[in-house]
């Protein structure tokens, strides 16, 4: 029996706050300006290379408009870590953090992870959210925050490594139990 190694992790957060981007340049290295909004969800696999090896992560990228808001708990269900994306430039997508975590709360796993990542760092003159804000909701609320930006890639990959690393490798389940109790055929097994 094949047995799912990845670890499942959902993008969450509001609508052209670079969750698309975000997975694409981790994946793909690459930016692109306009990125059709997503409609449900895609699943992207990424090997994440750490120090405890190679963690496979299965990413869903979803949508953030209001009007797929209510497929959130079922993107969320038996999911091990979320990555909550807001806009730096962009104060209502902060405000909406709350939301985010509590939607994915109701659904994913009892010790799951979450992630804060600022995203657009690179759009320095049009911040709205300080690093020292975000940084403090973070700890505040059991987080680790990471600022990001899409678009120039810087900390992406990080933001994923330290993920990944976290996790470590998903532990295997086995589903029949192996006979560890000696033959009692009256044969006589000998080791030497």
């Amino acid at each position: 029996m094949s047995v799912d190694s990845s670890h499942k992790v959902v993008m969450l957060g509001n609508s052209g706050v670079g969750k698309t981007s975000i997975v694409l340049q981790l994946k793909e290295k690459v930016f692109k300006r306009m990125v059709t909004p997503t409609v449900g969800s895609g699943v992207n696999v990424k090997e994440i290379q750490t120090s405890k090896g190679i963690i496979p992560l299965k990413i869903w990228d979803t949508a953030g408009e209001e009007r797929y808001r209510s497929f959130t708990g079922l993107y969320s269900q038996d999911a091990i870590a979320a990555i909550i994306v807001f806009d730096v430039t962009e104060q209502s997508t902060f405000d909406s953090i709350n939301e985010w975590v509590a939607e994915f709360r109701k659904n994913a796993l009892a010790n799951a992870i979450i992630y804060l990542a600022g995203n657009k760092t690179d759009l320095l003159d049009q911040r709205e959210i300080s690093f020292d804000q975000a940084n403090e909701f973070a700890q505040n609320n059991s987080m680790k925050y990471f600022e990001v930006s899409a678009k120039t890639g810087e900390n992406v990959e990080l933001l994923f490594q330290e993920l990944a690393t976290q996790l470590g490798p998903k532990h295997q389940v086995h589903n029949e139990p192996q006979n560890l109790t000696p033959s009692s055929q009256g044969q006589e097994k000998s080791c030497c």
